[in-house]
């Protein structure tokens, strides 16, 4: 999502989401399925507060779905937490 792809509107609130991540993650990566490009795969890379956003290969055979990995302090993560800071996401673009 970037750009030259004309999907500004969805880069910007994901790199907004990823913003909002718990200071207590220190990296988050993985794929996106979004509505702005859903034939493509999005890759997220959260390291600090550096976010970077790539439109990569389209999705071809594989089922389109969103898996994300975050690593952070010990003990201290909140599943719950992470997911309902994505899922804002997605309230958003209604």
């Amino acid at each position: 999502m970037n750009d030259s792809f004309g999907h500004e509107a969805g880069d910007e609130l994901l790199r907004e989401t990823a913003a909002r991540l718990p200071a207590n993650v220190y990296r988050c990566k993985g794929v996106v399925h979004t509505a702005e490009a859903p034939e493509h795969r999005v890759i997220l890379q959260v390291v600090g507060k550096r976010v970077d956003i790539t439109l990569s290969h389209e999705w071809g055979e594989r089922q389109p779905s969103t898996q994300l990995i975050a690593i952070g302090e010990h003990g201290a993560m909140n599943d719950e937490v992470l997911r309902q800071t994505f899922d804002r996401c997605l309230v958003d673009l209604q």
